[in-house]
């Protein structure tokens, strides 16, 4: 007969088993990855594809200054932007007059003819230069007039509670785009219920909600946080032949990764990329997991991925504290662990969401969801003093699913 103390014992001990368990992986994927960074921070662009090199024809860390690191950055990125970022011949095809005339324009340059690279960082919210509304459409979008632009982009920002920061964002952004020629649009997806955050899953929200709508088409997705904006105009935005970190170096982090296997504050895919991925997580609730575990999925989808070197892709991250609504997710720890079985029954296959409400703003379009409430988190209300949010109940809603990978 077992002694009465034995069960809760045994417990404890399996308890404290696993957290030993979680924490070695963590700590060898680490060390495994810090090993490994040096590959992923050096840049080549050839001119068939993008490839990452430690020996490569352009090396970057022999630069003497950053000037000269950009200078030679840019130069490369130039050569392969010529070839291999070219739009599509049907896209082509709609710069053809009814006649079949073409109508004399030319594809946009690769780089920005301005010489002022740094962009002007007011954290401040002021009012926005009227250069910045010409030709700008509803819905927060632009494109030149006088060129082609090579890709369409869709910037994505998964959004609660942060207004202030919104308003910064967008005032810094639009020209940012507008001065790299960019045909693109910006959209803010915000999470209505429930009461506890989930990014990853408002970014798979925004990509579906984009994907699905006929009137605009787009080449590339940037999911961006609203609190991270970039520092320099040489910092092309775009996607290429593989996955991009856009945002790895900030001054949070004193412009070091933060770990070797760092994937947040902006990415950058294709949406051939980001459906062979099944999109991001829908698992993770509360701040933190979501970017390690993409980390993975690059893995398991047998995807490299590029950064752009530190000379070009800096960034500035608003100061904030955790927001009420979104607090450390206690789980976060599984994202570091590679499960590529898990990747392929959670993600746009198994995402399910409430739209609420679809709106053309003038510098944005807003897209406001909720998710189902997960069990875990039903659980914790019963004994949570917080009162939960309403559900806002409109006359029209409209249940999604992403049922199939396209």
């Amino acid at each position: 007969m077992l002694h009465p103390n034995a069960v809760p014992f045994r417990c404890c001990f399996a308890l404290l088993v696993l957290q030993f368990v979680v924490f070695s992986v963590y700590v060898i994927v680490n060390i495994t990855q810090k090993r490994n960074s040096k590959i992923k921070t050096l840049i080549y662009f050839n001119q068939t594809e993008t490839e990452l090199y430690v020996n490569g024809v352009l090396n970057l860390t022999s630069a003497k200054n950053n000037d000269e690191c950009a200078r030679n950055f840019l130069d490369s990125y130039s050569r392969y932007c010529e070839q291999a970022i070219v739009p599509s011949s049907k896209v082509l095809n709609q710069y053809y007059d009814s006649s079949g005339d073409w109508l004399n324009k030319d594809l946009c340059p690769c780089l920005p003819n301005n010489p002022t690279w740094h962009v002007d960082l007011n954290l401040s919210i002021v009012r926005i230069s009227d250069d910045v509304f010409k030709g700008m459409l509803p819905g927060g979008h632009w494109a030149p007039s006088w060129c082609i632009p090579r890709q369409r982009i869709a910037v994505v920002i998964p959004f609660r509670d942060r207004a202030d920061h919104l308003e910064v964002f967008v005032q810094i952004l639009h020209p940012f785009l507008q001065k790299q020629l960019h045909s693109y649009s910006i959209f803010v997806i915000e999470q209505k219920d429930p009461e506890i955050f989930n990014r990853a899953a408002m970014m798979n929200v925004g990509f579906v909600e984009i994907t699905k709508r006929p009137d605009r088409v787009f080449d590339c997705f940037i999911f961006h946080d609203v609190d991270t904006l970039p520092q320099d105009d040489r910092n092309i935005y775009g996607c290429y032949r593989v996955p991009r970190h856009v945002a790895p170096y900030i001054n949070k982090f004193k412009y070091k990764l933060p770990y070797g296997s760092y994937f947040g504050a902006a990415t950058a895919f294709t949406r051939r990329q980001f459906e062979l991925l099944n999109g991001h997580s829908n698992e993770f609730w509360g701040w933190g997991g979501e970017d390690d575990d993409m980390h993975n999925r690059l893995k398991a989808a047998r995807l490299s991925y590029i950064r752009f070197p530190k000379c070009v892709a800096t960034y500035t991250m608003i100061k904030h504290g955790l927001d009420t609504g979104n607090p450390r997710n206690p789980r976060r720890a599984i994202g570091l662990l590679y499960r590529p079985q898990v990747y392929k029954r959670d993600g746009l296959n198994s995402l399910r969401y409430t739209l609420i409400d679809y709106e053309e703003r003038l510098l944005y379009t807003k897209i406001i969801a909720s998710l189902p409430t997960p069990a875990a988190l039903k659980t914790a209300r019963k004994y949570s003093s917080r009162t939960p949010s309403t559900s806002m109940a409109p006359s029209s809603i409209e249940s999604s699913t992403y049922n199939s990978i396209t």
